[in-house]
């Protein structure tokens, strides 16, 4: 929830709460609370796939020095998903792999080529294509028929939006008939200068040619968002701690990094109060245990000293013994304190 690095949480815990603990401690406990509520993450993911609707978006990320890439992917709705996994390529198989080739609903993307592998219908993003026609407007060398072109296309989105906030509630057939017509009017703009070479906008007039059916698909199914707004402002609390931490250290790190950004993310878009939350399903996995049982480490295999007037004189413990719970002579006989350890299970 602080979302600074290790080194700030010790401090904050010591000041604010006269806390002492080291940095590795801090890292383990957060390891310990990712392997506790991987179930809930679990859930995210199939919430993720089954959703009707889903934006997503990539941002780098660095591990251990190495290059890599982070996918997000959300759900709008008041049971909204924000979903975050890492993945060391930015190539068309991490989106395969993260949503499982299970995912049919509209994906809410740019045009990056990256998720053309995905099955089901695409909604490309229209501020990344008014990006593209601004910065074709704003070039040195300005060209009437350019700028008129790239105003053609503006109308488009504008037409669009316009239709859907005179039409509060219209019916599929209406739907049909302006996508058709948005269409069309999209394939006739892209047919002008797709095989003028040279041309300033032969490339975008292929991209509305190559994209067409993925222009509006926001006008057909309800709900459905024109840009990929939700997927960016999703992923930016991401960019932030990779901007001030330079990403993690470990593919643990890295899948621990995910799972609670993943969580504290979904909650905070559920208006839910994170803390409360992971404090709650942290309570109930603590009352699953019945008891309180303290386990003995038994790696390396505690030993016994079988000659107290030589203790080089070794042998394996029994597993009364190493549990602690054996006697001889009605005294206990414990396993060597350098080779065992309690820990908590």
């Amino acid at each position: 929830m602080l979302r600074g690095p290790v080194r700030r949480i010790q401090a904050y815990l010591r000041t604010l709460h006269q806390l002492t603990i080291s940095t590795g401690e801090i890292v383990e406990l957060l390891h310990q609370v990712r392997r506790t509520l991987q179930g809930e993450v679990d859930a995210l993911t199939q919430q993720a796939r089954a959703s009707p609707i889903l934006h997503g978006d990539e941002t780098g990320w660095r591990e251990n020095g190495q290059n890599g890439y982070i996918w997000a992917f959300s759900t709008p709705g008041e049971d909204a998903v924000r979903y975050c996994a890492d993945d060391p390529s930015r190539g068309q198989h991490g989106v395969r792999r993260i949503l499982g080739g299970q995912c049919k609903g509209h994906l809410v993307s740019d045009f990056y080529c990256g998720y053309n592998g995905y099955a089901g219908t695409h909604q490309r993003c229209w501020m990344h294509l008014l990006r593209d026609l601004h910065a074709l407007e704003e070039a040195p060398v300005r060209d009437a028929e350019v700028l008129g072109w790239a105003n053609d296309v503006r109308a488009l989105s504008d037409d669009a939006q316009t239709w859907l906030q005179a039409h509060a509630q219209p019916t599929g057939e209406e739907r049909e008939q302006q996508y058709v017509a948005l269409t069309a009017r999209t394939h006739n703009l892209g047919l002008q200068v797709a095989r003028t070479k040279e041309h300033a906008c032969q490339a975008r007039c292929k991209r509305l040619l190559r994209h067409e059916d993925e222009l509006f698909q926001f006008v057909l199914v309800a709900g459905l968002s024109a840009d990929t707004n939700l997927a960016e402002r999703s992923i930016r609390p991401l960019v932030v701690i990779r901007k001030i931490s330079g990403g993690s250290r470990s593919p643990e790190d890295t899948k621990t990094r995910m799972a609670l950004a993943s969580l504290f993310e979904t909650w905070q878009a559920r208006g839910l109060n994170p803390f409360d939350e992971c404090l709650r399903l942290l309570s109930q996995a603590a009352a699953a245990y019945d008891t309180f049982t303290p386990r003995v480490n038994t790696y390396p295999c505690p030993r016994i000293c079988q000659n107290a007037r030589n203790p080089r004189q070794w042998r394996r413990a029994s597993a009364a013994e190493a549990a602690g719970t054996a006697r001889r002579d009605g005294v206990r006989v414990t396993p060597c304190k350098r080779q065992t350890r309690a820990s908590h299970g």
